[in-house]
């Protein structure tokens, strides 16, 4: 038979007899032949268009596609996976998740020898070598915003599965810590007895104790720019040098304790137990404003830009101009002392011992909201852009959102939440209970609890990888656990 005739003839048939002809054909065909048929037909029905478009517009492609797509994108073969491993393309997936900052962190440390794991850790660290020691044999390496998204991606499951190590405890003081700040990676504390302290969050050791003449507890720590200030309780504010722990000023104009600093890095402002507040210009040492109009001792501080409020045992809040030092709003809804609260350019938001929060204007001083249900004193707020978290003696914490409903009660603790750190919505909590809770603010759902948390926890700080806690007891000991 000639083969040619035959391909001849059919394609002078018209379409829908060559349709029913090779339906016809591949139904007489044995399962062998059908396969082979495929093989050959799968190359013609593919179309690669990375090998035929240019490769700016196949990077343009490449562009719309998400994590999971793309990773599956570089599995199809070598050409495809040299496309897909880009910067520029895992560099714009890192931009929208808003992990760029994780680029410039070190690589995560592990050392089984000295740092217990939690209870799901282990596996995991395991699953992670195992993870490392495959990628390091592909050709081309993974790209460097690629690798950046991964260990990303994989800290946003230790954090929704609870998967941490513990760095061994730091004995700081011999008494208790009553104050502390930290920026990521010093972290700055003082003690019932007058001492403060500088620590490296990486190497976990005391790299400075400052020269310090504080003859009594050290009340309140602010860092900024190279710059510690601390309130004391002998009514003295003072100003180091982070890095040699020099003394550089001391102000003493408080005729009691100082219960609260605020500092900007331009200004430093402290109020005192009798309702006092004064304003420095840390550039100068010189005193700018005495602010006097709280008839009770201060509470609480915050600032922004040019807006520093105040919040006192009087009940009220004061809106007060950095610049000229006066004060241009009282505000007096609560009820009980102010017990916290916080500033920025359109809103302030306050606690008080009446168990409500409230949202005022900041430019106007106008009351906005009031979020009611707590049934005790509010001792911490939290807020981003789509939540406001408060905690409270009630052993609750409440989630609102800025139309003033309860999106979540978050139950869990026993005695006051004292401390509460939100991010994104990850939610850390502590307090009374001698538990460390995290939660998800956006479902209310408690994600973990950190183990091996012994002791009740007054001061807590937290950022995207760790979380540092300080009991109230003696001696003075840092807990730090890593998620990183």
């Amino acid at each position: 038979m000639d083969i040619n005739a035959v391909v001849t003839q059919f394609q002078g048939l018209p379409p829908s007899v060559q349709h029913d002809l090779l339906w016809d054909l591949a139904q007489k065909c044995e399962v062998l032949q059908l396969r082979k048929v495929y093989c050959k037909m799968s190359s013609l029905l593919s179309f690669d268009f990375v090998s035929k478009l240019p490769s700016e517009i196949v990077e343009r492609v490449f562009l719309y596609l998400d994590a999971p797509t793309l990773c599956r994108a570089a599995a199809c073969c070598k050409p495809w996976r040299q496309v897909t491993n880009s910067d520029k393309l895992w560099y714009c997936l890192c931009q929208k998740k808003k992990w760029l900052a994780f680029g410039h962190l070190a690589d995560p440390k592990w050392s089984e020898d000295d740092r217990p794991f939690s209870p799901k850790a282990k596996a995991q660290h395991k699953l992670a070598l195992f993870r490392n020691a495959g990628s390091g044999s592909l050709q081309p390496p993974l790209c460097r915003w690629k690798l950046v998204y991964m260990k990303a991606f994989m800290l946003s499951l230790r954090w929704e599965h609870g998967v941490y190590t513990m760095s061994p405890l730091l004995k700081a003081h011999r008494d208790p810590i009553t104050a502390m700040d930290c920026d990521g990676s010093v972290l700055v504390t003082g003690s019932k007895y007058g001492t403060t302290k500088l620590w490296d969050l990486a190497e976990h050791n005391c790299t400075c104790t400052f020269d310090s003449s504080h003859t009594d507890e050290v009340t309140a720590i602010v860092m900024k720019v190279g710059l510690v200030a601390t309130g004391c309780a002998d009514g003295a504010v003072r100003v180091f040098d982070s890095r040699s722990g020099h003394c550089i000023y001391k102000f003493q104009r408080h005729s009691v304790s100082v219960e609260c600093i605020v500092f900007d890095g331009r200004v430093l402002v402290s109020g005192g137990d009798e309702g006092s507040m004064f304003m420095w210009d840390i550039s100068t040492g010189q005193l700018l404003h005495s602010l006097e109009g709280h008839s009770d001792g201060i509470k609480c501080m915050a600032i922004d830009q040019d807006v520093l409020v105040s919040g006192s045992w009087d009940k009220t809040l004061r809106i007060w101009s950095i610049k000229s030092g006066i004060c241009k709003k009282v505000l007096r809804l609560h009820t009980e002392g102010v017990y916290c609260c916080l500033v920025d350019c359109q809103q302030i938001i306050s606690g008080g011992g009446d168990g409500y929060v409230m949202v005022w204007d900041t430019a106007t001083g106008e009351h906005k909201l009031t979020l009611s249900g707590h049934k005790e004193e509010i001792y911490c707020l939290q807020y981003n852009d789509q939540y406001i978290v408060s905690g409270s003696a009630d052993s609750t914490i409440r989630v609102w959102n800025y139309s003033g409903c309860c999106l979540h009660v978050l139950q869990g603790h026993i005695g006051v939440v004292r401390c509460i750190h939100l991010m994104e919505n990850h939610l850390v909590s502590a307090g009374d209970c001698k538990r460390v809770m995290v939660w998800n603010a956006k479902s209310g759902k408690l994600l973990h609890t950190v183990h091996k948390q012994q002791t009740k926890v007054y001061l807590l700080w937290a950022d995207s990888t760790r979380i540092v806690t300080i009991p109230p007891d003696p001696p003075g000991i840092i807990s730090i656990i890593n998620y990183w």
